[in-house]
């Protein structure tokens, strides 16, 4: 789409798909390493669903009214998420 203007909405719907990669892969290989080390408890279960959802809230805000102290909030709980299935990978591992 060079040399065109390219809609806002394709342009926000755009960042807002490559924004869903960031976190992701560590997301997918904790929960890989929980099921290899076969350490399925509450945390990591818990964990992965904060995980989700703040993605979808992450991409609601960005997608609607675009606050951006609110769409840090929900990805900083996203990304502390992931961190805690890391931790407890780490804890179980010790």
């Amino acid at each position: 789409m060079e040399g065109h203007d390219i809609p806002d909405f394709v342009a926000k719907t755009t960042r807002n798909f490559n924004n869903l990669f960031e976190v992701p892969t560590l997301f997918y290989a904790g929960g890989a390493v929980y099921l290899a080390l076969d350490q399925a408890g509450q945390l990591p279960i818990i964990s992965a669903w904060i995980f989700v959802a703040a993605r979808v809230m992450h991409s609601i805000i960005h997608l609607s009214y675009n606050n951006v102290l609110h769409r840090l909030v929900i990805f900083a709980i996203g990304n502390l998420s992931v961190l805690v299935m890391w931790l407890g990978i780490v804890n179980a591992a010790v």
